[in-house]
């Protein structure tokens, strides 16, 4: 067990407020599995009371988020895992997790993954291809960029309105080709 140098909830230095030990609480923390088998943590975390609030505290680990019970190291394995085709459900069992902490883990990241409408590059290119069943017609959008081989997006329609829709969000856009006064009549 450590001292902490200060009350978490009032911010009083240990000198000045006496910080005594309340106690222990017993954490089960998920770690990855070791040779196939789920492989937990009994953790014992050193309880705290600040005698200036009244109130108690737990001592924290850097291995998972503070109220958390499954390691860092774990959410960004869902999130790593979550690139491929697979299911939620295939995920969690191989994780031994909820199928509920591998969706949010995959929300968690999913901001990073969004397009950037910010702008297009100089370069791009466009092909269509033919997806997977669930998509809403037969043949899907792929744009990329011509220079560094980089997709910009993939969109699940190839229809002029979906592509319509999709390029009215960039701010400067410079559309040559494809009848672009139909598209972007402001251009």
């Amino acid at each position: 067990s450590y001292t902490p140098s200060r009350c978490a909830n009032c911010g009083f230095n240990n000198k000045t407020v006496k910080l005594s030990k309340h106690g222990t609480k017993l954490s089960r923390i998920t770690l990855p599995k070791t040779n196939n088998l789920p492989t937990y943590l009994f953790l014992k975390k050193q309880r705290f009371l600040c005698k200036g609030c009244k109130t108690t505290f737990i001592a924290s680990t850097s291995m998972v988020k503070r109220n958390c019970f499954i390691t860092k190291c774990i959410i960004q394995t869902l999130a790593a895992e979550g690139q491929f085709i697979t299911s939620e459900k295939d995920i969690a069992f191989r994780q031994s997790v909820s199928t509920t902490t591998v969706n949010r883990a995959l929300h968690q990241w999913s901001p990073q993954f969004k397009p950037n409408y910010q702008r297009l590059p100089l370069h791009l290119s466009m092909d269509e291809f033919k997806s997977v069943k669930s998509a809403d017609s037969q043949m899907s959008f792929i744009c990329t960029d011509a220079k560094k081989y980089e997709i910009i997006d993939i969109l699940p329609s190839r229809r002029l309105h979906h592509l319509r829709d999709y390029f009215s969000n960039f701010r400067n856009r410079i559309l040559l080709g494809f009848n672009h006064k139909r598209i972007a009549p402001n251009s």
